[in-house]
């Protein structure tokens, strides 16, 4: 198998396959330490507050630290607008067994909601995972109130597959959440190598 950039062969691929003149005043290009701040911005809206199941970030050195860990095995890409990161996409691969796996994480500016970002933000993170990698499985966790993330998620294939009672705190309640996954297209499901 040819050795791959993930970030550079990714984005051009995408701009191959997927370019609608709806989105002309949106870039997406791979996530780098100078997005920090408007990460931060956008993971501290409310409604992305609202909706995220992991710990919160509490300073945007929080969010580059955290990134930088593991980012070389990882393909993160963000939506700009003047340059300016309004949405964040993470694809994140497992190790070992489950290498044929990857975890998805997506958060939308509030005030950009509702725009197609998302969807954009999506078809280049799958994209990446059937043509690139190869995953067999993308999976996430979404609360079970997100009804708009759990939308856009079965518009793209996601399955619910199991739910989380009390999995998280939100204030002083405990939410569930749902996992969600999606198979890769049959085509493109290869078995794991035999190891003797």
């Amino acid at each position: 198998m040819p050795e791959y950039d993930i970030q550079k062969d990714h984005v051009s691929l995408f701009h191959k396959i997927y370019v609608q003149p709806d989105f002309k005043n949106f870039a997406i290009r791979p996530r780098d330490s100078r997005d920090a701040e408007a990460l931060f911005e956008v993971f501290t809206q409310p409604r992305c507050r609202y909706g995220v199941v992991t710990e919160p970030f509490h300073t945007p050195e929080d969010i580059e630290s955290r990134f930088a860990a593991h980012a070389a095995a990882n393909f993160e890409i963000v939506a700009t607008l003047a340059d300016k990161a309004i949405a964040y996409a993470g694809l994140f691969p497992k190790r070992g067994d489950q290498s044929h796996v990857g975890l998805l994480s997506l958060f939308v500016h509030d005030a950009l909601q509702s725009r197609g970002i998302g969807s954009l933000l999506l078809t280049a993170i799958l994209a990446t995972a059937d043509l690139l990698l190869r995953l067999n499985r993308v999976e996430l966790l979404v609360f079970c109130d997100n009804d708009h993330a759990i939308y856009l998620y079965k518009k793209f294939g996601f399955d619910i597959e199991g739910r989380h009672k009390a999995f998280a705190r939100r204030g002083c309640d405990l939410v569930d959440a749902f996992t969600m996954a999606r198979l890769a297209p049959a085509r493109q499901l290869h078995p794991p190598s035999v190891r003797l």
